[in-house]
Order: C-alpha cells, then sequence, then structure tokens
C-alpha cells in the first residue's frame, strides 16, 4: 500500500491549492507558489521515503521532487473508460510501464502540465510505455476532448472517470496527480501537482522504465 502519511499530506494541499488556481486568472504566480510549499512538504515527509537501489540513481533534477517507497503496491482494479466509450481496468495495462496523471478541464495546474506529459508520450511511448492520463471531469471524454482541443495537446489516448472515485480512492481527489508504475505493475513513486514530465532526466527515468531496467 503507498504511504498514507505521504500521500494524505500532499494530496489534501494539492487540492486545495488546484481549487484556488482554477478560480484566479494568475494561475502562474498560484503554481509557483504551490510548488514552493510542495517542495516544503517534501523535505518533511520524505525520511518516510525509503531508498530502492537502481531506482534512486535516477532520482534527479526534476525527478527528485518524486516520493517512493522500497514497498511496491500493485495496480488496482479501478475500472474507467477509454476513447471508444469501453470499461477498462486500471490493472488491465500489468505489463507497460506507465506515468498515471489524474488531470480535470478545470484544473489550471493540469493545463500547465499537459503539454510536457504529451511530450513526454511522444519521446517514450510504445508498446512498452504509455502516459495514461485520465480526466475526471463530470461532463466525460466529451470535456476532456474538448479541453485538449483548446489546449492544442495531441498525442494523449483519451481516458475518463467521470465519478472520480479512482483519483479520490488514489489520490484523495488531488489534481493533477501522477504514479509511476514500472513493467511489473507495480506503484513506484507519486507526486501531486505538476512537474516538468519532459525534462532529460524524466526521460531518462522512464525510458529505464520503459526497458525494464528498474
Amino acid at each position: 500500500m503507498l504511504n498514507k502519511n505521504i500521500l494524505a499530506s500532499l494530496s489534501m494541499f494539492a487540492f486545495a491549492a488546484c481549487s484556488e488556481a482554477s478560480e484566479n486568472n494568475n494561475a502562474s504566480e498560484e503554481i509557483a507558489s504551490n510548488a514552493a510549499t510542495a517542495t516544503e512538504i517534501s523535505e518533511s515527509v520524505y525520511a518516510e521515503a525509503a531508498n530502492s537501489g537502481d531506482f534512486k540513481s535516477y532520482l534527479k533534477g526534476e525527478m527528485s521532487n518524486l516520493l517512493y517507497t522500497e514497498e511496491k503496491s500493485p495496480l488496482s482494479g479501478h475500472i474507467f473508460i477509454d476513447e471508444a466509450g469501453d470499461a477498462i481496468a486500471l490493472k488491465e495495462f500489468t505489463g507497460k510501464a506507465m506515468l498515471i496523471n489524474f488531470w480535470a478541464s478545470w484544473c489550471a495546474p493540469c493545463r500547465v502540465e499537459m503539454p510536457a506529459l504529451s511530450r513526454l508520450q511522444k519521446a517514450v511511448g510504445n508498446d512498452n510505455f504509455e502516459v495514461v492520463a485520465i480526466n475526471v471531469d463530470r461532463g466525460g471524454l466529451g470535456d476532456a476532448k474538448q479541453a485538449l482541443e483548446d489546449w492544442g495537446v495531441e498525442g494523449l489516448a483519451l481516458y475518463n472517470d467521470s465519478t472520480m472515485k479512482i483519483a479520490f480512492d488514489l489520490a484523495q481527489g488531488a489534481l493533477p496527480s501522477s504514479f509511476v508504475v514500472d513493467r511489473d505493475g507495480n506503484f513506484r513513486a507519486l507526486y501531486i501537482g505538476p512537474l516538468e514530465w519532459d525534462a532529460p532526466e524524466a526521460i531518462e527515468l522512464f525510458t529505464a522504465l520503459r526497458d525494464g531496467k528498474i
């Protein structure tokens, strides 16, 4: 199971911060403030997260913000829908490395990081790696598709859980929230808030995960 103390601390903060940012036209200032606070929280709880062998060597630069534990939690059976409207369980993705991301059209920090997620998918994505960006808009796939078109984001598969259950169960509703998963279907790390997912150190980390090196 993911470290509940870390998850609770970060998700409670990030959910409130995202709600404020979505109502504020000066979103960039809110995000900068959120990132600074998230860093402070990360430092206070990082001692609870154990370093795990080779994985640690990839946690540098932007990726040093990730929180992880040695305990590897398997993918859950949460159900959401794909672009065709078909139901799919999260655990069905076992076999490929992933960056699972929860986002919504009304979340300003989500909008900021979405282009980086798209670039990560384009750089690393293949049959063994996918950015699984799960939208939680209550309007369903239509709202998700419209948001990505408005934001000029391409290359990400459309997924939606209009009940938001998966985000509440795994991230206490915090948006954006992201989970790093290896090819064995185990959660390895998490982050609440926006990151530069296409930074060189991110490309290096996810390439290693994709290729089964960590």
